[in-house]
């Protein structure tokens, strides 16, 4: 999506003069191809657009120019501009000469603005941009747009609308003081002690010996590898050796 990469923001101003070769230098205040050249306007016109560099705080080699005039109407216009790539924090300047009074807009303040006299009809951007010029605290109503290079990383703290992602390696673990109305997973060597509660299902699986003691309780299944040691309704089940005989009244069950 189109941002701004350099300029200024949108605000009132006054009416530029006609036949004015006029530049006003920015800062870019970001990465990106420029692809789009806004200019304000007060009225119906046509204008010339084009970038320069910085030389020392003067306007200096002509980077790209759209020598061909594009019409504009009252209010932003965005016009047509060659590709042309800038760097965040990098001064430039951006220039116009417009043929009718009023075709581009500026605010007496607070800007860096270098004009001279040019004639509209058959004017072409002079590379460099030369000398001769005067200078105001102005600036234009213009800023260059295209597509940015800035990513912003997500962390786990972030919050938006969409989900964050975390990737990390070993998985997290899980203490005897977890609670939770998920699932529970211990992956890695995991005892769950006998305080775990959870209104889910925790699942130990251990590559050695796992025991739970008679006072683990839960609304979900408990479940283990080896030697097994659980209160189920307040009837202890000891379960020795591999095979782990529970005894209940109704039947013998197996493990």
């Amino acid at each position: 999506m189109s941002e701004k990469l350099i300029g200024a923001d949108d605000t009132t101003g006054l009416n530029h003069s006609s036949d004015i070769f006029v530049l006003t230098r920015f800062q870019a205040v970001d990465t990106g191809d420029m692809t789009e050249f806004k200019v304000k306007a007060g009225t119906s016109g046509y204008v010339k657009c084009a970038l320069y560099e910085d030389d020392a705080g003067a306007p200096g080699d002509l980077i790209t120019a759209m020598n061909t005039g594009q019409a504009i109407s009252s209010g932003w216009n965005t016009l047509n501009f060659t590709s042309t790539p800038v760097n965040i924090g990098t001064y430039y300047w951006l220039a116009i000469i417009i043929d009718t009074s009023g075709a581009a807009l500026y605010v007496n303040s607070s800007g860096t603005m270098r004009y001279k006299a040019s004639t509209y009809s058959g004017f072409t951007f002079p590379d460099p941009a030369g000398g001769g010029f005067s200078s105001l605290a102005y600036y234009t109503l213009e800023a260059g747009w295209g597509e940015t290079e800035s990513i912003t990383p997500k962390t786990s703290s972030d919050s938006g609308a969409g989900s964050d992602i975390k990737e990390s390696f070993p998985a997290a673990f899980f203490s005897r003081a977890e609670m939770g109305s998920g699932l529970e997973t211990a992956g890695i060597n995991a005892g769950l002690a006998s305080g775990d509660a959870g209104t889910g299902a925790d699942f130990s699986l251990s590559s050695s010996e796992e025991a739970m003691s008679g006072s683990d309780g839960g609304s979900g299944s408990d479940a283990m590898r080896v030697l097994i040691k659980k209160a189920v309704s307040g009837t202890e089940m000891n379960l020795p050796g591999s095979r782990g005989r529970v005894g209940m009244p109704s039947r013998r069950v197996n493990l």
